[in-house]
């Protein structure tokens, strides 16, 4: 379970909705560390609006008064998806699987 946390505090909450077991993995806490404080605060707008999105449904889910499945249904239908779509390069990569995967794989 620390890891999903530690990734979702110093990089993105983003990773917490990756098709991956992140409970069982481990990583560097350095590595982890240099990571978070090289991406510092300046996260887009489109990445930042998304991350509190994610984060009030993690918080409602953990309030335990709403059913998972309508909150993660509810995200889905909160997600700036048009925007997210049409992103630039460099915003799209943090909802790029594939360039979140060489962040993940560099971490492991």
């Amino acid at each position: 379970m620390q890891a999903a946390l530690h990734l979702s505090l110093l990089i993105s909450s983003i990773y917490l909705l990756l098709p991956v077991q992140l409970t069982e993995k481990s990583y560097n806490r350095d590595t982890m560390l240099s990571i978070g404080t090289y991406l510092g605060n300046s996260k887009p707008q489109l990445l930042f609006d998304v991350e509190m999105e994610i984060w009030k449904t993690l918080f409602s889910l953990a309030s335990g008064t709403f059913d998972p499945f309508d909150l993660l249904h509810q995200l889905s239908e909160n997600l700036p998806w048009d925007f997210i779509e049409t992103a630039s390069d460099d915003v799209a990569g943090w909802f790029n699987l594939g360039k979140l995967k060489y962040v993940y794989c560099y971490i492991y």
